[in-house]
């Protein structure tokens, strides 16, 4: 009888988690604004949200994670307010469908116990259809504007499901590398090969891990630093493409750093940011010919003369013309918001510092694509603009860190937890009584 009991048990709970991992494909392939801002995924979430934040704000680091969305979104309102703009605009609410999205995939684990690779391939089985729906295959390079880091998910996730071997992670990570370098996407090339090899420093067994985690940091450290310092030699040889080659030789010309030079935005928008402190400017709003002006001399202080097409696209003059580009999510959200969005993104940071640790510790759940996502989603804070990728990016990594300090912070200081205590004391348990069985 329960051998059936157990049978019926078992095929109910994967008949719940098949139900669920079809809808969050389904949700989260329906954009329902800003060509998926939101998506019907974050609609769900929002009807069950008491559910959900029953469950999340148990959690201190979710809970942490909602001040500070809501502290943004407030500042957000206020600017917004304060300059005018008496009508809801995108910047007010991702920090919301951030904090929503990390905390309903999270209540899913939780609840419905299904596991962290099925919820991430769900989800990137998701996103993947969402870019597809909206467009992403009439851009100049779909896979540097869409399809990379969906595939990943879905790739690595799908790896780790099917508990494949540290070799495999890796060289999977390498042809996704090769993927991005053949479409000219150098950042993904960079962090989908990092990524290779953190793997393979990153040992299965976390109690081995905890030893050597200094020598883990250490180690990627300087493979990290070595790329930064070899990436201007790599690119005037023509490594990366023409474009990469063209660009680092003006760099050299002018002695200029090739990670502010490329990103000429986030200067820009830091000195912008730093004159309008409190309140920032609104949500997107225009600056004066003058400001702009004197924004575009502070970053040439640091890259050398700008060329008369950089100062055209750097002063919106081939698109909104509001006189800067703000292609950095972090500053960007002080520049519009003002003071109250900065606690935002001080705390991501430290998350994904602590979340690095945590990796290099053992204590991480699908620790390489975790790693991706920490080196996506700290690059996007500095070097890329807000859009409709900010929640889903961000949201999904949170997840991961938060399943993460869920699981392991039951731990004790011996490293054991309290189930392991159980199971040693059935073992020691069934061997008296094993030996008592032999005695007698």
């Amino acid at each position: 009888m329960l051998p059936m009991v157990n049978t019926q048990v078992g095929t109910a709970v994967r008949r719940n988690h098949d139900l669920w991992f079809v809808l969050i494909v389904a949700c989260m392939a329906v954009p329902v604004m800003a060509k998926g801002s939101v998506t019907a995924l974050i609609g769900v979430f929002v009807l069950l949200i008491w559910a959900i934040l029953t469950t999340a704000l148990k959690l201190p680091m979710l809970r942490n994670m909602w001040i500070v969305a809501l502290a943004w979104a407030v500042g957000q309102t206020l600017s917004n307010y304060d300059h005018g703009q008496y009508f809801i605009t995108f910047l007010m609410y991702v920090g919301l469908t951030i904090a929503i999205l990390a905390s309903g995939l999270y209540w899913i684990h939780e609840t419905v116990k299904m596991s962290v690779a099925s919820i991430s391939i769900a989800v990137g089985l998701g996103w993947l259809l969402l870019k597809l729906a909206t467009g992403v295959l009439d851009t100049i390079n779909p896979w540097k504007y869409g399809l990379s880091t969906p595939v990943a998910i879905i790739v690595i996730a799908l790896a780790y499901h099917k508990q494949a071997s540290r070799k495999t992670i890796a060289f999977l990570f390498v042809a996704l590398a090769i993927t991005s370098r053949i479409y000219d996407n150098r950042i993904q090339t960079a962090l989908f090969a990092v990524a290779a090899i953190a793997v393979l420093f990153v040992t299965d067994d976390p109690e081995r891990q905890r030893t050597r985690a200094k020598k883990t940091l250490a180690t990627l450290g300087a493979i990290v630093a070595f790329l930064y310092l070899a990436y201007p030699a790599a690119a005037d040889e023509g490594v990366f493409g023409e474009r990469a080659m063209i660009q680092q030789q003006r760099d050299d010309q002018n002695d200029a750093n090739f990670l502010v030079s490329i990103r000429k935005e986030l200067p820009m928008t830091a000195y912008l940011a730093a004159q309008n402190p409190v309140l920032g400017i609104g949500s997107y709003a225009k600056i004066t010919r003058q400001e702009s002006a004197e924004a575009i001399r502070f970053v040439e202080g640091f890259t050398g003369p700008i060329s008369y097409s950089e100062r055209v696209y750097l002063t919106g003059g081939l698109d909104d013309r509001a006189g800067y580009k703000a292609h950095t999510e972090a500053v960007s959200a002080v520049l519009f918001a003002g003071f109250l969005a900065a606690p935002f993104w001080i705390w991501l940071m430290i998350q994904n510092g602590k979340a690095m640790l945590s990796i290099a510790r053992g204590r991480a759940v699908l620790p390489g694509l975790m790693f991706y996502m920490i080196g996506l989603v700290t690059w996007d804070l500095l070097f890329s603009p807000m859009n409709s990728n900010t929640h889903l990016t961000t949201g999904f990594l949170l997840f991961l860190i938060a399943v993460s300090v869920k699981k392991f912070s039951a731990e004790k200081p011996s490293g054991g937890t309290g189930e392991d205590e159980l199971s040693q004391g059935a073992k020691v348990l069934h061997s008296d009584r094993a030996a008592s069985g032999r005695r007698a």
